[in-house]
């Protein structure tokens, strides 16, 4: 007849093998979803990474497109003042954005106030049509202006 304490030994031992034989493999299913898990999360990582320099770049774009229109729209924050003299019909302009803008006396028909145009930025007029009847002004934001000039030919 058989220790009975070793019957029970070598039962304790037989359970012990069985759970390290069925640890193991789930050691190694786990192993193999930490793996994949890591691998899904370092792509999903890239992925988030080049998505954010996307919308980074994107947000650049956008911000010197709409720099490029403000600065088309605005230019330099000057205005160029038009005025055709060759159609006179309003009393002289003394008033204009603010600026003190002294046009010669009405009763010069080639000097007479005609049509004005205020053009939001600072342009340099040019002449199509040969007809030299126009004059201009740049006003600037502190509000000095630089006298009257008549548009050269465009060529």
């Amino acid at each position: 007849m058989e220790n009975p304490n070793r019957q029970i030994l070598r039962s304790i031992a037989l359970v012990m093998f069985g759970i390290v034989i069925g640890v193991i493999p789930k050691q190694i299913q786990l192993d193999q979803i930490r793996r994949q898990v890591d691998a899904e999360l370092a792509e999903t990582t890239r992925l988030n990474e080049e998505l954010r320099a996307a919308v980074a770049d994107e947000k650049q774009k956008h911000a010197a497109e709409h720099a490029d229109c403000q600065n088309a729209i605005l230019g330099d924050s000057g205005r160029t003042v038009l005025v055709d003299v060759n159609h006179p019909y309003g009393p002289e302009i003394q008033q204009l954005l603010g600026v003190s803008l002294t046009l010669p006396p009405r009763g010069n028909p080639a000097f007479a106030t005609g049509p004005i145009w205020v053009v939001p930025r600072t342009i340099t007029p040019h002449v199509v049509d040969g007809v030299l009847g126009g004059l201009y002004t740049h006003i600037w934001p502190n509000g000095r202006n630089d006298g009257w000039h008549m548009p050269s030919r465009a060529e």
